[in-house]
C-alpha cells in the first residue's frame, strides 16, 4: 500500500493495520467525482462495510467546514486500502471499535496541526 504523494515528497506508507487484507476483495475501478471529503469517506467506509461517525476535531477542522471536494480515481484497490490512503491524504486518521464495525474518523494528532490550519 502506498501513500497518495509525489514521489519526491519523503512521505512513508500508511500503516497496514489501517487495511486488513482480510477485507473484501479489490475494486476493478473506484470513481468518486466532485463529491465532499465526507461524503467521500463515507462511501468507502460503506463499501468496506464499515458504519462510520466523524470526531468533533474532524467537523472543526477546514476539511470539513469548507466542504472540500475531491475526485478520485482508483483501480484494484480494496475498499480499506482506498479509505486509508484517502484518510491518509488528508492526515486523518480512523479509531476503529472492531465490536461494533464502526470507525471514527479524526485529525492524526502526529500531524502537528492544530485543526483548521491544515495543508
Amino acid at each position: 500500500m502506498a501513500r497518495i504523494a509525489p514521489r519526491n515528497a519523503g512521505v512513508s506508507p500508511a500503516a497496514t493495520n489501517l487495511i486488513r487484507v482480510e477485507t473484501n476483495g479489490p475494486i476493478p475501478l473506484l470513481r468518486i467525482e466532485e463529491r465532499s471529503l465526507q461524503d467521500a469517506i463515507k462511501s468507502i467506509a460503506r463499501r468496506a462495510r464499515l458504519k462510520v461517525t466523524f470526531d468533533p476535531a474532524f467537523t472543526a477542522s477546514r476539511w470539513a467546514r469548507d466542504n472540500e471536494i475531491i475526485s478520485i480515481r482508483w483501480q484494484n484497490i480494496t475498499a480499506r486500502q482506498a479509505l486509508a490512503a484517502l484518510l491518509d491524504n488528508f492526515d486523518l486518521i480512523m479509531i476503529e471499535d472492531v465490536t461494533t464495525n464502526s470507525v471514527s474518523i479524526t485529525l492524526n494528532p502526529k500531524a502537528n496541526q492544530p485543526p483548521g490550519q491544515q495543508r
